[in-house]
C-alpha cells in the first residue's frame, strides 16, 4: 500500500489519524475485557470455580467483559473502517467523549452496589454510574456516524488512493453504519415509551429491540470484512442484481424492525417480530456473499492470513447457526452459539485490522507467519470454546450461573466444561498474540502524530 498522501483534498481524504484513534479504543477494549475474561473462565472451570468465587463480582465482570469485547470493539472497528470513506471529520472531540463514557462504565464494575443484569444482547449494571458512561459512549459514537461520508457515494478517489475502501466495502460499511444509527434510535424511543425500573425485565424490553438491529448491522460489517478480506480473489458482482438483492435482504429486516419500533414494546409482535427477523433476516445476505465467493472459485487453501482470517471466519459463524438449531430453553447454548457468531466477526476484524495495518502504521510490516498462526489458533480455540460450552448445555447446564451458584451435576456436563476451558483459554492466549503484534506499534504511531 502506499505511504500516506501529503495535503490531501479534506472532502476526498479518508480521516487517518482518527480511524487510528478508533482503532486503539478497540484494541484496547479487547484487552481490557480479555483480563475479565479470565474470572469467567475460572467461575465456569470445573473444581476452580468453588474455590469462593463471588457470583455477583464474576457477573459484573461479565457485564463489563461483554460491553468492551461486542458492543465497544464492535463499534470501534466498525468506526475505523467508516472513517477510512473519503470526507470531511469533526470526529475528534465525539471520540474524546466516548472514552469518558467508557472509563465511567468501566469503573460502575467495582462498585459492590452495581446489581448485574444478564439481559439478552445488551447486559447492564443498575447502576446510575454504568447507564451514563454507556449512554455517553453511544451518544460520542452516534455523532461521529451521523458525519456526511454516511451518505457519500462509493467511488475510487485518487486523492485517497491505497487508503479508503472499496466500493462494494464501503457500502457494506455504510449499511452497517446506518442500521446501527438505526439500532440508536429504536434504543431511544424504547427508552421514552416503557416505565423505567431497576428490574431484569425493564432491561430485557428495554435492549431487546436494538439487540436485534445491532445484530443485522453486525452482518453487514461481516460482509463488509469479508469483502476486504476476498477482494483480490472475487470476481467483481454484477453491481445491477448483486447489490439490488444484497441490499433488498437488509432493506426488508430494517423496514420490519421500524414497523415494530413504531408498534412499540407493548405490541403482542414485539417479541417474537424481533426473534424471526433474528431467524430469518440475518443468513440470506451472507448467503448470497458466500455464493458469490463459490461463483468466483475463491480457494480457501491458499496459504496467506487472508484465507485463514476468512476461513476461521466462516467456520464460526457455521457452528454458531448449528448450535442456534439447537436451543430450546436457556441452557448454554446460548451463549455457546453467540460466542461463535460473535468470534466469526472478531476474527474478521482482525484479519481486516492486518490487510490494513499499512495504512494505520506505515510502513513496518508483521510477522505473517506469526500472524497465520495467530488466526488459526483463535478461529479453533473459539471453535473449541462454544463446541464445549454447547455440549455442557446439551446436558442441561443452565445459562447465567457462575462460581458457587454453578453445580455439576453429570460427567458429560463436567466434559463439556472442561473443553470449553481448553478452548478458551487458547482463544485467550491467541488474542493476546493479536494485541501484543498491534497494539504496540500502533501506539508509537499515535505517539509521533499527536
Amino acid at each position: 500500500m502506499t505511504s500516506p498522501i501529503s495535503k490531501p483534498d479534506i472532502d476526498l481524504a479518508p480521516d487517518l489519524r482518527m480511524s487510528r484513534l478508533w482503532l486503539l479504543t478497540g484494541l484496547c477494549s479487547l484487552l481490557l475485557g480479555g483480563l475479565l475474561s479470565l474470572t469467567l473462565i475460572l467461575g465456569r472451570a470445573p473444581i476452580v470455580s468453588q474455590w469462593g468465587i463471588d457470583p455477583l463480582f464474576a457477573k459484573r465482570c461479565l457485564v463489563v467483559h461483554v460491553n468492551l469485547t461486542l458492543t465497544v470493539w464492535f463499534v470501534s472497528l466498525l468506526m475505523a473502517l467508516f472513517l477510512l470513506i473519503p470526507g470531511r471529520s469533526r470526529s475528534r472531540r465525539h471520540w474524546l467523549f466516548s472514552q469518558l463514557g467508557i472509563l465511567l462504565f468501566v469503573v460502575s464494575a467495582f462498585f459492590p452496589n452495581a446489581t448485574p443484569i444478564l439481559s439478552n444482547y445488551v447486559p447492564a449494571l443498575d447502576h446510575p454510574l454504568f447507564l451514563i458512561g454507556f449512554s455517553i459512549f453511544l451518544a460520542g459514537a452516534l455523532l461521529t456516524f451521523l458525519e456526511p461520508r454516511l451518505w457519500r457515494r462509493a467511488a475510487a478517489h485518487p486523492e485517497s488512493q491505497g487508503h479508503s475502501l472499496s466500493p462494494l466495502s464501503q457500502l457494506s460499511t455504510q449499511l452497517a453504519v446506518a442500521l446501527y444509527i438505526l439500532g440508536f434510535a429504536s434504543l431511544a424511543i424504547t427508552s421514552m415509551r416503557i416505565e423505567h425500573g431497576s428490574s431484569e425485565s425493564f432491561y430485557e424490553v428495554l435492549f431487546w429491540g436494538p439487540g436485534h438491529i445491532f445484530q443485522l448491522s453486525h452482518c453487514a460489517a461481516l460482509v463488509a470484512t469479508w469483502t476486504l478480506l476476498l477482494q483480490d480473489g472475487l470476481t467483481p458482482p454484477p453491481q445491477n442484481r448483486f447489490l439490488k438483492n444484497f441490499f433488498l435482504l437488509f432493506l426488508i429486516s430494517a423496514i420490519a424492525s421500524l414497523l415494530l419500533i413504531v408498534l412499540g414494546p407493548e405490541s403482542h409482535l414485539h417479541r417474537p417480530g424481533f426473534t424471526l427477523i433474528m431467524r430469518w433476516g440475518t443468513w440470506p445476505p451472507l448467503l448470497l456473499f458466500l455464493l458469490l465467493v463459490v461463483r468466483s472459485r475463491f480457494s480457501l487453501f491458499k496459504k496467506n492470513f487472508r484465507s485463514y482470517g476468512f476461513g476461521a471466519s466462516l467456520l464460526l459463524i457455521l457452528v454458531g447457526i448449528i448450535l442456534g438449531t439447537f436451543i430450546d430453553h436457556s441452557t448454554t447454548l446460548i451463549p455457546a452459539h453467540y460466542h461463535a457468531t460473535i468470534g466469526s466477526l472478531t476474527v474478521a476484524y482482525m484479519s481486516v485490522v492486518y490487510l490494513l495495518f499499512p495504512v494505520w502504521h506505515p510502513p513496518k510490516p508483521l510477522s505473517l507467519k506469526l500472524i497465520n498462526y495467530q488466526l488459526i489458533a483463535y478461529g479453533l480455540g473459539q471453535t473449541i470454546f462454544s463446541l464445549g460450552f454447547g455440549f455442557a448445555g446439551l446436558h442441561g447446564l443452565g445459562r447465567k450461573i457462575y462460581g458457587s451458584e454453578q453445580v455439576i451435576k453429570t460427567a458429560q456436563t463436567q466434559l463439556g466444561l472442561g473443553v470449553m476451558g481448553l478452548g478458551g483459554t487458547l482463544a485467550l492466549f491467541s488474542g493476546a498474540t493479536f494485541l501484543i503484534l498491534t497494539l504496540p506499534p500502533l501506539f508509537r504511531a499515535w505517539r509521533k502524530t499527536s
